[in-house]
């Protein structure tokens, strides 16, 4: 088969296509944690197949069901649902297909078979590619539809139905002889307006879903972190309490021993040590929630075999609101547990904070495996249900924004580092 002018523009034209059509999958897809080997080598098979159909056939119609069975095979380079794969594949392929009607419209090609050969000239090509191009830069800004948010089914419903009534609709016009270029035109053009619509409707409704759900997790962890908060103020009371009582307990013990009953007596005051002989006062500052939280953490890091330093100098009253230290403190306070979980060996933890100037600030270094998970740049969750965890960060960043304040997080292969300033005053 010796091919023309024409046929080589779109060989070469159809390169920057397939880079077009790459960009319409990255508005839908995050390209973290995927084979990016695979993904390069799926789009040039794509490039491949598409223009071998295209040279040996140019036939609108089997152009149509090819892109439509490929683009959904290159969906799946990427981590979504089928529904989702579906509605992408179903919105690119109208955008793309209606920009090159639009373009074959104003540049003549009117009345065309879509069942027939139908040779395009180069103009075409290069201009359908260019105009492609502007149109995923302009909804390259939707960025909340990347991610796999659980939408309801009436959503999808409505959301899918559009772009797949679209493609029917675009057969029947094409297939028409009744209607005029500027009939024609306006029809294309409106398909394209509303799912334009579509994708900015699909994109709001993932932006609140998503803070909709961030909230959720947010009110349960500051709800959780209020009942620990409790129970961690009324441990440190009752150890108060008891130690208070030591003078009491001294007597009942001495009165054993002068009775004879040395074994009881031993036993009592195994029992005392056993309750809290053991236990160590981190901190002491007179600051409840902070000493509570400190306290607690801690010793349940002593506990994994963690050496502790620690450097607290504050005021026992603070203009911060207690849910929000106890949130601050105790989400980096959890990740370093749950580091130290992970490594099991060399553990250390350094934590100092200070007030001054109207600062808060907490300093928190620790030993870790050096392993990091990102997403969009951002440092994810470990856990394995990460719709549950992986808000703990994202709390105290959200905390943090609240009283005008700043995060550095740094880390290395072998260190983890958060500073946390908060303006209180």
């Amino acid at each position: 088969m010796e091919l023309i002018f024409s046929d080589w523009v779109y060989l070469i034209t159809n390169v920057f296509g397939t880079y077009v059509i790459f960009k319409f999958f990255t508005i839908f897809y995050p390209r973290e944690n995927i084979n990016k080997l695979l993904e390069i080598l799926s789009f040039i098979s794509y490039y491949v197949i598409i223009s071998a159909l295209y040279i040996i056939t140019k036939t609108p119609l089997i152009m149509i069901i090819s892109n439509l069975i490929l683009f959904l095979a290159l969906s799946y380079n990427y981590k979504a649902s089928f529904k989702k794969r579906i509605l992408s594949t179903a919105l690119i392929y109208i955008i793309l297909s209606s920009v090159d009607i639009i373009v074959a419209i104003l540049t003549g090609y009117v009345g065309f078979s879509i069942v027939e050969r139908v040779q395009m000239d180069s103009f075409n090509f290069i201009t359908v590619n260019i105009v492609a191009y502007g149109v995923v830069l302009i909804l390259s800004r939707h960025k909340n539809i990347k991610g796999n948010k659980i939408v309801h089914k009436r959503y999808w419903l409505l959301i899918i139905i559009i772009p797949l009534a679209s493609i029917y609709l675009i057969l029947m016009l094409l297939s028409s002889k009744n209607f005029s270029p500027l009939s024609l035109l306006t029809g294309i053009t409106t398909v394209l307006a509303i799912n334009f619509i579509v994708l900015f409707l699909y994109d709001n409704i993932s932006q609140t879903l998503t803070e909709s759900i961030e909230q959720i997790k947010i009110t349960e962890q500051n709800h959780y972190y209020k009942n620990q908060l409790g129970i961690m103020e009324s441990s440190l009371k009752e150890t108060n309490k008891i130690k208070h009582d030591v003078k009491n307990h001294l007597m009942a013990i001495n009165g054993l021993i002068n009775s004879g009953k040395n074994h009881e007596a031993q036993t009592y005051l195994k029992e005392m040590l056993d309750l809290w002989g053991d236990e160590v006062e981190f901190s002491q500052t007179g600051n409840v929630v902070v000493d509570s939280i400190l306290n607690y953490k801690l010793r349940e890091m002593k506990l994994l075999g963690a050496d502790i330093s620690l450097d607290v100098n504050i005021p026992s009253k603070i203009s911060v609101n207690c849910l929000d230290i106890a949130a601050v403190l105790g989400n980096l306070l959890d990740n370093v547990i749950e580091a130290f979980k992970k490594a099991k060996e060399n553990l250390w933890v350094f934590v100092k904070i200070r007030y001054t100037k109207g600062r808060l600030i907490i300093e928190i270094r620790n030993s870790f495996d050096g392993v990091v998970n990102k997403n969009n740049k951002k440092i994810d969750t470990r856990k394995k249900n990460k719709e549950e965890h992986g808000v703990g960060l994202k709390n105290v960043s959200n905390i943090v924004k609240n009283y005008n304040g700043i995060i550095d997080i740094g880390y290395n292969n072998k260190i983890f580092s958060v500073v946390v300033m908060l303006y209180v005053d």
